[in-house]
């Protein structure tokens, strides 16, 4: 073995004080997290001896030569489990990894205050548990020991849910003050606003788009609390390591295509009034899936821009509820208000809304996991939704000898540019043209994954394109993830954009809320050979 960490008190310190904290509890483990009925929430103490009894300690991998290979082995306790196979709404697959060590995953209502403590008000298994009130859905679950690096030849992605030697704390699990976290949380869903401005993850609202950009999040996140920020690159890394060791393959679109291929804009063919209806040609219906959503405008313009105030102001991002055919047409009904259209007058395919993989048992799409027309769901975790999601703790710099990528490692500092509080973690290289450079591989490197190596293709290696420009640059730029409706085969779980700068607003831009982003951030140490 050739990969050394890096020594860091801190780090040791966090890890034992987690050790003591379950040891404190000194009592057999209990089957269910307590409820407070004063303060009305679920303890934490309880929610960690409930993680802590159903923990197994085991080691679970996968290794992968820094090549354009997507398949990667599975090795250790990971060895002999068979990859999932993908839900839908109506035809539930299978998961092997449901309910096993690491994996492990609640959805749980809850705020963390200022002072970062906790306080979860409801559990999807235990009670008190709402998609839609208002109250931020999170993904809960352990905190993750892990290793980035080269084992016999091969570079090794491995996690466990209990400490073991040369293992650390997974990213964002410190608190500044150098404790550990009792779990992670996760947001579950892209980000909403709610009355008050402050973004939310919820079911049933949404989407937030046009006006978020890296800072209008990050601002927007900071009024929701001290601990909150945009989304966060740790957030991110999570759901890719959890395809990898799941799915062993280093391309989400094996599996997932998103909602990555849903382009269509198309004129009214029946006028309407008085009803939340409007009516569109079948050849065109019949690929828009019910639970999408679309916007109608008043424009007549045929391929006229989304972001145009004419191309949605009739409707805006509502979603589809029920198609009845009539004829050669479909008559869409929607979630709006009652709305009047004009022959000729534009529908175009928006971004879905927040909730629409809610019933889906494990991972997977509503209806069709590679149809790509619609989000998937990974962990408890929803993404894809056909637009870009902005990270809110990092950024990008045109500098000498490329595009540099830097952390802010306490969002709390985070700009709206690149500061002294945002440290340096990996420089993409020079290119002589504007377009995709598609990784063979992603690697750890100061607490992010980023690219290695480049000789990957839509079908090779990692399999998503990162776009930038060619030349030198000087520009500073927000960092876009995912995919938007029409990006195809680039789109996947380590797809990215950089040429927009960081106030930079579109309709196919969202982010989501973090309660992560104030936590601390490993500084593994990249390999420096394959």
């Amino acid at each position: 073995m050739d990969h050394i960490f890096p020594a860091n008190d801190t780090m040791e310190n966090g890890f034992n004080a987690v050790a003591d904290a379950i040891l404190s509890l000194n009592v057999a483990p209990a089957p269910y997290p307590v409820w407070d009925a004063a303060k009305r929430e679920f303890t934490v103490k309880s929610i960690l001896r409930w993680l802590s009894s159903e923990s197994d300690g085991k080691i679970y991998a996968v290794d992968q030569k820094l090549d354009a290979v997507q398949a990667l082995t599975k090795s250790l306790a990971n060895a002999d489990i068979a990859n999932p196979v993908p839900s839908t709404l109506l035809k539930p697959g299978t998961d092997p990894y449901a309910g096993v060590g690491p994996f492990r995953y609640e959805h749980v209502n809850g705020y963390k205050d200022d002072s970062g403590t906790w306080h979860i008000t409801g559990m999807r298994s235990f009670g008190n548990f709402s998609y839609t009130d208002g109250r931020d859905v999170f993904a809960l679950a352990p905190v993750r020991y892990v290793f980035h690096g080269i084992v016999d030849g091969k570079y090794r992605v491995a996690c466990s849910d209990r400490p073991h030697v040369g293992y650390v704390p997974e990213d964002r699990s410190l608190r500044i003050d150098g404790t550990l976290e009792p779990f992670m949380c996760r947001a579950a869903f892209g980000a909403s606003k709610d009355s008050a401005g402050k973004p939310r993850s919820v079911a049933g609202a949404k989407l937030w788009t046009r006006s978020c950009s890296h800072n209008s999040m990050n601002e927007a996140a900071k009024k929701k609390g001290a601990e909150y920020s945009g989304y966060t690159a740790a957030d991110y890394d999570y759901l890719y390591e959890m395809n990898l060791l799941k799915y062993a393959n280093k391309s989400s679109q094996a599996n997932f295509a998103g909602c990555s291929n849903h382009t269509e804009q198309t004129p009214v063919t029946v006028a309407g009034s008085g009803a939340p209806t409007v009516t569109i040609a079948k050849t065109v219906a019949d690929k828009w899936p019910i639970g999408s959503a679309v916007m109608v405008g008043t424009t007549k313009v045929a391929g006229r821009d989304r972001g145009n105030a004419d191309a949605f102001d009739i409707a805006d991002q509502a979603n589809i509820v029920k198609k009845t055919v009539n004829g050669d047409n479909v008559i869409l009904t929607l979630d709006c208000g009652n709305i009047s259209t004009e022959v000729g007058q534009l529908v175009s395919t928006a971004p879905w809304n927040p909730g629409a993989t809610v019933g889906i048992v494990g991972d997977g799409s509503p209806y069709d996991n590679k149809s790509g027309r619609e989000p998937f769901t990974i962990q408890g975790i929803e993404v894809m939704l056909g637009a870009y999601e902005i990270l809110g703790d990092q950024l990008v710099k045109g500098e000498d000898d490329g595009y540099g990528y830097y952390l802010a490692e306490d969002t709390s500092k985070s700009a709206t540019s690149v500061t002294a509080d945002y440290t340096k973690i990996f420089t993409l290289p020079i290119k002589a043209a504007d377009g995709e450079m598609y990784p063979s591989a992603m690697v750890k490197a100061k607490g992010s994954l980023v690219p290695y190596g480049t000789g990957g293709s839509t079908g090779a290696g990692v399999g998503d394109g990162i776009w930038y420009y060619g030349g030198k640059k000087t520009d500073t730029y927000e960092v876009l993830v995912f995919g938007v409706l029409w990006a195809g085969s680039v789109a996947g779980l380590r797809r990215a954009i950089l040429s927009v700068w960081p106030g930079g607003a579109w309709w196919g831009n969202a982010s989501r809320v973090s309660p992560n982003g104030r936590n601390r951030v490993n500084a593994d140490v990249p390999p420096q050979a394959a």
